[in-house]
């Protein structure tokens, strides 16, 4: 009788338990989170949290505030009208001014904003700007591009700073000789008007700063902490999914945001955001304390700060975040087993949340790995993968006295292509072609697309004859490949084809390859050069 009694109510108190931690699962904390500019695929991975679901299994109801002229991000995220904000590398200098500003991530591992000049200039870098003109947002000469001037041995006080009107108008008319721009947007602008550009980036000049920073106000309570921890997952998780899935992030910005970019500025965007996001080699939004370091170390150089002696707690301590939600969630635990006798129960199923959660991560770690060696249209490998296989390859001819050749090959007209049927078809033919690529090389080649309508093979072991062979083959089927149209028609296209063999005394050998595939296009297109 009484054993049957403290069953049923054990199965009462188990019941309510889970009554109230579903009604506390439910209860979600509205936020708000600050974007630096317009509605564009550079917050990819804010949307795809939001759509995902990420946020709400976190705990948040996301609201996010467009950016926009006047509206300074970081001002609204310390008096408290937004919860979160996205902004520059100017983040770490606000720390270092004393502003109780705490990193999440950094997005971008590398920063976006670099100076273009047009070719015609004859600016090809930073010294070349010595009385010329630049346009920055503000007319200022930021930090990076000081310590990249001195890096070429130019004091920015020779170079004349004008406030940027946001347009390239000024810069393809003559008015300014250089402006800063990002690559992941108004370089397209040229790109799509034929004009050529030289670009001046303080990567090149070993200044190398994070940027698209996610922070919030510093707070130092035992709940901070962990809330903060769990948006930063969250939105890397949103991240996560936008780099596995950019084209349907790309139709999610447009239709759903009405972002004014078109959607060919979009793609544009959502390619070069993969590299500087870096999926595969570092974490998305990993902060490396010796970059982070050095990035505030320029600040002190160019006297904007006496010393770095704020940086320490700049960025979230996810250590001691995960430790505060460790001690909330065995608080709460302990009230349980006190109250309602089940602790081992809520044990359990956290403990299968989690691995359940690390099973996930390892998983998206892997597609990670396979997207960052792979390209997201063709499914060949990349230029950064093909140079990692070429490398070795060359390492292994310098030791064992063999030899390999490259073939390069490009599609010929293809311009034409897109502008007759746009790019939608322009891909379409990209992936008809790689498909031929991949269907006739060896298990033991290594087939990449090199750049736009340009491809790569690197072939082991084979001498220059057997090479040039099979790229007469390849032109053949290339030329014989028929590609059906959206309205029923068929396309064909033909291409030009540039091989070279690798030997001691030539290790320039894609350089070769691509001088025998210009030769080919010279020629009239279609055609083999060896």
């Amino acid at each position: 009788m009484g054993s049957q009694w403290l069953a049923d109510m054990t199965r009462y108190l188990l019941l309510i338990t889970l009554c109230c931690l579903s009604g506390l699962a439910q209860a979600l904390e509205s936020v708000t989170l600050n974007l630096r500019w317009h509605h564009q695929f550079q917050f990819a991975g804010y949307y795809a949290a939001i759509e995902q679901g990420y946020y709400r299994e976190a705990g948040f109801e996301v609201t996010l505030v467009e950016g926009q002229p006047g509206l300074d991000v970081m001002t609204e995220v310390l008096e408290g009208r937004a919860d979160f904000g996205i902004s520059s590398s100017e983040l770490v200098l606000a720390r270092l001014r004393g502003k109780p500003v705490v990193a999440l991530a950094a997005i971008y591992q590398h920063s976006p904003s670099v100076l273009v000049a047009l070719r015609e200039s004859g600016i090809n870098r930073p010294a070349d700007l010595a009385g010329r003109s630049v346009a920055t947002l503000d007319a200022q000469p930021y930090a990076n591009y000081i310590a990249m001037f001195e890096a070429d041995g130019l004091h920015a006080s020779s170079v004349r700073f004008k406030p940027s009107k946001l347009t390239l108008d000024d810069l393809i008319s003559g008015k300014i000789d250089a402006q800063n721009v990002y690559l992941t947007s108004q370089i397209h602008l040229l790109e799509k008007q034929g004009i050529d550009y030289t670009l001046l980036n303080p990567r090149d000049y070993g200044i190398d700063s994070y940027s698209d920073f996610l922070f919030a106000r510093q707070q130092d309570t035992l709940w901070a902490g962990a809330r903060l921890q769990r948006f930063r997952d969250a939105s890397i998780r949103g991240w996560v999914y936008a780099i596995q899935h950019p084209q349907q992030l790309v139709r999610l910005i447009k239709d759903k945001y009405d972002s004014p970019s078109t959607l060919d500025a979009l793609r544009f965007e959502a390619l070069a955001s993969h590299e500087l996001v870096s999926p595969g080699l570092v974490d998305i939004g990993y902060i490396k304390p010796d970059r982070l370091k050095r990035m505030a170390q320029i600040y002190v150089d160019q006297g904007l700060v006496d010393n770095t002696q704020l940086l320490p707690g700049f960025v979230l301590d996810a250590k001691k975040a995960q430790l505060q939600r460790a001690q909330l969630y065995m608080g709460f635990l302990f009230i349980i087993v006190i109250l309602l006798c089940w602790g081992i129960v809520a044990f359990y199923k956290m403990t299968h949340r989690l691995r359940g959660e690390i099973s996930e991560r390892k998983k998206v770690e892997q597609q990670l790995r396979h997207l960052s060696d792979t390209d997201s249209l063709t499914q060949l490998y990349n230029r950064r993968a093909f140079f990692r296989y070429y490398t070795a390859e060359v390492d292994r001819c310098h030791r064992y006295a063999e030899q390999f050749s490259v073939i390069m090959l490009d599609i010929d007209h293809f311009k034409s292509v897109n502008d007759s049927h746009g790019h939608d078809v322009g891909d379409q033919v990209l992936v008809a072609i790689a498909a031929c690529l991949s269907d006739n090389v060896r298990s033991s080649d290594v087939c990449a697309r090199y750049g736009g309508e340009e491809f790569v093979i690197l072939l082991p072991k084979t001498p220059l004859q057997e090479a040039a062979a099979f790229a007469g083959r390849l032109r053949q089927l290339i030329e014989a490949t028929s590609i059906t149209l959206p309205n029923e028609k068929t396309l064909s296209v033909t291409s030009s084809l540039g091989v070279a063999q690798w030997h001691q005394c030539n290790d320039d050998v894609i350089v070769s390859a691509d001088q025998h595939l210009y030769q080919a296009k010279n020629s009239g297109r279609n055609r083999v050069c060896s």
